[in-house]
């Protein structure tokens, strides 16, 4: 079982009463299960320290083998059991005694585990590791205070205990991160605009910009350093980029930004255009990841895409490795099934002639090659206002690939039939791939090149796939075709839309657990809501 070392403990450490609830959550779990606890809970702080959703920060980052992993201020432990999964042993600084005795608890039944309550700098290790994880821990040495010295200092111990070749893995938040600007409250102060104004209060921690934490690995002799981007940020990421793979157009469709505020007065998703088109991604971003040490070979992964709100079978990892190749993994044993229904579904497809990215299966992973193209979103985000008839043309080619895609049926889904009995469907397709829509396809060469067809319904309408298609990326095309001209060229009309919009919702609510979920889902942007607080605002000037 887990070891316990309590000899550098401090006794005098207070117990808050939500500390002590999560204590009773973890002592009445089974098997690291909390999803009754998450669907239950209005308690963000509760939510953060017992989702999985926290180990996307990690799950993507390939580990040697038989690593030595130390993790400093693991709170209750909400990464240490990914850790003790991928390493052969972990070892945990907790300071608080009490979140310490909750991580044996938790991870009870974990051999490869020791915990050590006490203050990581007061602690004699008896070994040296392969990686240190330092996560949201580095911002609070120096007491709120830009003065360096204490950051490298504390990077400097962290530096001795690594062995040749080792690395510290710092995930800390951007002081300017685009959802400060936003509105957002800084995570030390409580406050608005206290990091963007340089703090001018008293804070309890001090969050870096770039270039002062590229300055401080630096001084602590940690000259070799490569950044992450998690976005939306590291507690919660859904997309990792990185310095060799920053993020174009497509990014504000692959995020859904969060926030703990309710006065956010401009939109990130939106302003992330800008973001990209103007190559200030990285001073903006609102975390970072860093990979850093002496002399070290640096993780392959530039880009990861992780799913792990999904169910056991269908969350993945996608990971772009340089220009060279693209690999697509199971978070869960479950997940392997997953895999191989996918790659049959794109050979499926490539046998009635619709060009499919190639795929290997191999090592319970699905190798794709890397694709050097535009999505058909990019491509499509890309045409000018004399570009009309070029738009049409090319969800016209959409929707012929979609009727080509599978045999029509005289057979429709029976919860159809009993969810709107009077609609007319149109053509039924015997298998409708889900995926069929511009941002999981390939343009070049003017052929479009699917990929990640990964979602299918049986005896299913064509449009509605097609509607996928036309709603995900209609906003970004409104200033040259309106949304009423798509609908009536594919025959989709307003009963029928309201119809597989709310399917649209319960397959996302369904797909992303929002049941479990729900704390993060209620925090997303609401445009009403931000529009609200520009007025608001507005009369106090």
């Amino acid at each position: 079982m887990a070891n316990f070392i309590d000899k550098y403990k401090k006794d005098f450490q207070q117990v808050s009463q939500i500390d002590r609830e999560i204590r009773q959550y973890i002592v009445k779990s089974h098997n690291d299960d909390f999803h009754e606890v998450l669907s239950k809970t209005n308690n963000w702080y509760v939510f953060l320290q017992l989702s999985k959703l926290r180990r996307a920060l990690l799950s993507w980052y390939e580990f040697k083998s038989q690593a030595d992993i130390l993790e400093i201020a693991a709170g209750f432990g909400t990464l240490t059991g990914f850790l003790c999964e991928v390493a052969r042993e972990v070892t945990v600084a907790e300071r608080s005694t009490f979140r310490a005795k909750s991580i044996v608890e938790r991870y009870k039944n974990l051999k490869n585990l020791e915990v050590y309550a006490g203050d990581f700098c007061e602690i004699v290790f008896e070994k040296k590791f392969d990686y240190i994880i330092l996560s949201g821990i580095l911002e609070l040495q120096g007491e709120g205070k830009a003065e360096k010295k204490p950051y490298i200092e504390y990077l400097k111990k962290a530096k001795y205990l690594l062995k040749p070749g080792g690395k510290l893995l710092l995930a800390i938040e951007n002081r300017y991160g685009l959802k400060y600007f936003c509105g957002e409250v800084e995570p030390y102060t409580k406050e608005f605009f206290a990091g963007i104004n340089k703090y001018p209060e008293l804070s309890r921690g001090y969050c870096f910009d770039r270039q002062e934490i590229i300055s401080i690995l630096e001084k602590a002799e940690l000259s070799d350093y490569k950044f992450y981007y998690p976005v939306p940020d590291y507690k919660l990421p859904q997309v990792i980029y990185s310095e060799n793979h920053l993020p174009g157009q497509e990014l504000r469709e692959r995020i859904i930004p969060y926030y703990n505020s309710n006065s956010i007065i401009a939109s990130e998703s939106l302003l992330y255009s800008d973001i990209v088109r103007n190559n200030v991604f990285p001073f903006f971003a609102n975390s970072f990841f860093i990979e850093c040490g002496t002399k070290i070979d640096f993780c392959p992964v530039d880009y990861a895409a992780i799913t792990i709100d999904r169910g056991l079978e269908t969350s993945f990892i996608t990971s772009i490795y340089g220009e060279r190749f693209v690999k697509k993994q199971p978070l869960y044993k479950e997940g392997e099934y997953g895999l191989w229904k996918l790659q049959k579904q794109m050979q499926d497809l490539g046998k009635r002639q619709i060009k499919t990215v190639s795929t290997e299966l191999k090592n319970k992973a699905l190798y794709m090659p890397y694709i050097k193209a535009l999505t058909l979103a990019d491509y499509l985000r890309s045409l000018t206002i004399k570009d009309k008839d070029e738009i049409f043309c090319i969800f016209d080619k959409l929707w012929m690939h979609i009727l080509q895609s599978s045999e029509i049926t005289e057979e429709i889904d029976e919860e159809l039939l009993q969810y709107a009995p009077k609609i007319e469907w149109g053509p039924v397709l015997k298998c409708a791939y889900l995926e069929m829509i511009p941002m999981n396809c390939f343009y070049k060469n003017k052929e479009m090149i699917f990929f990640d067809q990964e979602f299918v319904k049986m005896n299913y309408p064509a449009k509605y796939p097609m509607f996928r298609a036309i709603a995900f990326i209609y906003q970004e095309l409104k200033d040259i075709v309106s949304l009423e001209e798509l609908r009536q060229r594919y025959k989709i009309d307003e009963k029928l839309w309201s119809n597989f919009a709310l399917i649209e919702s319960q397959f996302f609510s369904e797909l992303r657990n929002t049941d479990v979920y729900h704390q993060f889902y209620s925090k997303r942007e609401n445009p009403e809501r931000i529009k609200k607080n520009r007025t608001i605002m507005s009369l106090l000037n």
